[in-house]
């Protein structure tokens, strides 16, 4: 099977910057996360005719409200309000750290799925993938019916995705879509670009049609028709690779990289994987040297990984060598 990138699709619905950006991706999915909405309430609340005005007196009241209800549930409550404006402001960072610095303070009712809600959309905002899906997935386990689990549900299934842990994200993605909820359009769009990333192109189109049909004026549905142009293009490359049978049979693999640092080698890897490719980093000695080999694979034969290595080398503009395990 031939593995594809997903290109610039996944930019379309949920951007992904490069692993040096320290921008908090946006996630335009989230439940109760909208700025325009934070702002009116505070402006409201103030009297004050700026947003940024009115926003910065609310954070201020609401930080006297922590300190004041230090480790009780007035104090949670206070933390809650004012980790929703970070968040809603842009500052996913300053809502994780005013929630990890309250964590030891007692919660009550509806307050503990809510803490783990804003506490895991901020992790994952920062790119935190595996603490973020630990706080949505208990949240979408134990509070089933909570106003958040729908978008802790998808939030947990993206970080599945980005961790490659493909078959938990694909039954994710297609529970979500069967429910038919608000957040079905994203899950179908995750479970297409997961397949497409996979090479499982047929999959892939029926779960991009599946969308296109139910959810036509939907933000992902525009995206669609590149995402079927792009399979129409691949979908041969991979029948002829799949074909031909003058290659050798084994193992091979495409090697992208291989660093003295096994920290630089996760640098590379960590992009390749949020866009499904499989990708190990391998120690090794080499020529008396110690390196990290970053590849991408394996592929059944050899036309297959040179396939996998073209998509590579056009799509992430990267250089490589074919090896065989």
């Amino acid at each position: 099977m031939i593995l594809l990138t997903l290109g610039l699709g996944l930019a379309l619905s949920r951007p992904l910057p490069a692993e040096s950006d320290p921008t908090p991706l946006t996630m335009p999915h989230l439940a109760g996360a909208s700025p325009s909405a934070a702002f009116s309430t505070v402006s409201a609340n103030s009297g004050e005719a700026d947003p940024g005005d009115a926003l910065t007196d609310a954070e201020g009241r609401l930080r006297q409200a922590m300190a004041a209800g230090a480790g009780n549930e007035s104090g949670t409550a206070a933390t809650l309000e004012l980790a929703r404006l970070e968040y809603a402001d842009g500052r996913a960072a300053e809502a994780l750290a005013d929630l990890e610095a309250a964590d030891a303070w007692p919660r009550e009712g509806v307050q503990q799925p809510e803490w783990l809600y804003w506490r895991g959309q901020s992790r994952l905002a920062l790119k935190q993938w595996t603490p973020a899906e630990h706080d949505l997935g208990q949240l979408a386990a134990l509070w089933p019916n909570d106003p958040h689990a729908g978008a802790a549900r998808l939030g947990a299934a993206d970080c599945e995705a980005a961790l490659g842990e493909d078959a938990s994200a694909a039954v994710s993605y297609n529970s979500l879509a069967v429910d038919g909820g608000p957040f079905a359009a994203q899950a179908l769009y995750g479970l297409g670009t997961l397949y497409q990333g996979q090479g499982r192109l047929a999959e892939a189109r029926q779960a991009y049609q599946r969308l296109r049909t139910g959810y036509p004026a939907s933000f992902e549905a525009q995206a669609v028709p590149a995402r079927l142009a792009e399979i129409e293009v691949l979908a041969p490359l991979q029948a002829r690779s799949q074909a031909r049978a003058g290659g050798r049979r084994g193992r091979w693999s495409v090697q992208v990289g291989a660093y003295s640092k096994l920290r630089w080698a996760e640098a590379l890897a960590r992009p390749l994987r949020r866009h499904h490719f499989r990708v190990k980093v391998l120690k090794k000695n080499v020529d008396g040297r110690l390196l990290y080999l970053v590849q991408v694979g394996p592929y059944g034969s050899r036309p297959a990984a040179a396939a996998a290595a073209q998509i590579l080398q056009s799509r992430e503009k990267l250089p490589f060598n074919l090896v065989e395990e």
